[in-house]
């Protein structure tokens, strides 16, 4: 407890992550990082745009703001306009930033629990009412149960990870515009797409209703798609009205010209990380065969990563760890505890995995 200074409530009641535990060593670069949902590629000419920078950074002078043909090909990419997005270092202050633009203290926010643990802090930090959608069961969410929960506390706003953190299933365009149908046009509906690419092979999701749905707002992240996460770069994409108001709260001065650079090439270079997410596609659904196949219960995924459930996640996790690979376990809600989220990785630090939970104590896996 802070006994000088006085201290926000609302930061000093969360945690560093609500929903998962924090397992993770000091130094993790030895380790197979199956924890962290990266994309363990990138492609050969952002390495060397990065190397370029490198020669010359001029760490000296502050970044210029957005690159203009960034926003171009990415707005080519996906469909919409070069005012329909506004860049920003990462997902996670794009989704502050619309939070401090778009809601107000105590407004009441639908999601779906568990969720992605920072876009939860974020919540909390700006005064916001999260308010939980438990799903039955929990690999499954329907519309109805969103906009029932809506109705019921006569909500402010939605906000949803699509395809879902942590458990991998994809609401499909139509879906998310049933949603914008039924709700109010004074309703923010925010839908943080980090994992599209794993999902929607058009790399669209829903960004083609913004015109059509002033309060719609997406986030999207060039972490995990592009193997970017060092570089933090992401961008709101949202009615072109909505994005003037956010320029006005994001500085220019925080993009900075190197992650550009890389996020540029990345997109130029659409074609083969598409091959990637392929085939982290198909190794993902190898590996949750063979999971089957040890009768361990795994949800399905349109992300990279796969949901378990076992009988000591804490027991199995730390087995793992212990040889060298790093998962995820939940602290809550309860009837999470018992899960375990896993990355997919390329077919050799997979197959370590398998090998390794073959060997844990059967009683850490079947209760």
């Amino acid at each position: 407890m802070n006994k000088g200074l006085w201290v926000n409530p609302h930061i000093v009641e969360i945690q560093e992550d609500p929903f998962l535990k924090n397992h993770r060593k000091p130094h993790t670069e030895n380790m197979i990082r199956l924890h962290m949902n990266e994309l363990p590629y990138v492609h050969p000419k952002v390495e060397e745009a990065v190397k370029t920078w490198a020669e010359n950074p001029k760490l000296n002078l502050f970044p210029h703001g957005e690159m203009t043909r960034l926003v171009e090909i990415f707005a080519d990419t996906i469909g919409v306009k070069p005012e329909n997005i506004l860049l920003f270092p990462g997902s996670s202050p794009a989704l502050d930033s619309v939070l401090r633009t778009f809601t107000y203290k105590n407004f009441r926010m639908v999601y779906r629990i568990p969720t992605y643990g920072h876009a939860y802090q974020t919540m909390k930090i700006n005064g916001i009412d999260p308010i939980p959608v438990r799903p039955t069961p929990i690999y499954s969410l329907e519309i109805e149960e969103i906009l029932e929960a809506f109705d019921l506390y006569d909500a402010h706003g939605i906000y949803l990870t699509n395809p879902h953190n942590p458990t991998g299933q994809y609401l499909p365009a139509e879906r998310i515009w049933d949603i914008l149908d039924t709700i109010p046009d004074s309703v923010p509906l925010i839908i943080d797409e980090t994992y599209v690419s794993f999902a929607d092979t058009s790399f669209i999701g829903a960004a083609d209703l913004i015109e059509n749905y002033p309060n719609l707002i997406i986030l999207r992240s060039f972490s995990q798609a592009f193997g970017l996460a060092s570089l933090r770069i992401g961008a709101v994409i949202s009615h072109e009205d909505n994005i003037e108001v956010l320029r006005k709260i994001r500085r220019d001065i925080d993009i900075t010209p190197v992650a550009q650079m890389a996020a540029l090439e990345a997109l130029m270079n659409i074609e083969d990380y598409e091959r990637v997410w392929e085939e982290i596609e198909n190794i993902r659904d190898d590996i949750r065969d063979k999971l089957l196949e040890m009768d361990i219960v795994v949800y399905p995924s349109e992300t990279n990563f796969l949901l378990l459930r076992v009988a000591q996640p804490d027991k199995l996790s730390y087995f793992l760890e212990e040889n060298g690979i790093l998962v995820r376990v939940f602290a809550q809600p309860s009837w999470m505890t018992g899960h375990m989220r896993i990355s997919i990785s390329w077919k050799e630090d997979m197959d370590k995995l398998l090998r390794t939970i073959a060997k844990a104590p059967k009683e850490y896996i079947h209760s």
